[in-house]
């Protein structure tokens, strides 16, 4: 089974904290990031694109930030691309583990002794769809989870 289900916790109108339960084959996963609520609704807009903008595909990503957008360790990252030529879509998830508050000697993720996880697999544009505006919910208030489930089959 491969699933990605997304929960929102919002501390004020402007971010929050996204938490992610990926199940990817015999694999899965659990992290978090904080990010903005606009990041998260740009997110979903460009979910909603049919076919994905191959100059602006999905992604969001969050974790240790220094300055305004380099990233110093990544704690989540979801990025959605097409791949081959029977319509369907790769969905990368990466998960890792918070490092760098943990132990001060751990500055950078080739430093760390923590856990990740990167895993990918293949969706439809319906998948997509309906998971995208599961997620809009989820981000609004009035969903508790959105779940992206593969149903594509290779």
């Amino acid at each position: 089974m491969n699933r990605l289900e997304l929960r929102y916790q919002p501390e004020n109108e402007f971010s929050g904290e996204l938490l992610a339960n990926v199940q990817s084959g015999k694999f899965s996963g659990i992290g978090s990031a904080w990010l903005s609520t606009e990041d998260l609704r740009s997110f979903v807009k460009q979910s909603l694109a049919f076919p994905l903008d191959a100059n602006a595909l999905p992604e969001i990503f969050g974790g240790h930030l220094v300055g305004e957008r380099q990233i110093l360790e990544k704690h989540l990252a979801i990025k959605i691309e097409p791949c081959g030529s029977r319509g369907a879509l790769r969905v990368s998830i990466e998960l890792a583990v918070p490092i760098y508050y943990s132990h001060p000697l751990w500055k950078t993720e080739n430093d760390t002794l923590g856990h990740s996880l990167m895993t990918r697999f293949l969706v439809t544009y319906n998948d997509l769809d309906a998971f995208a505006r599961d997620f809009l919910e989820v981000i609004d208030g009035t969903k508790d989870t959105a779940t992206l489930s593969a149903t594509f089959h290779e």
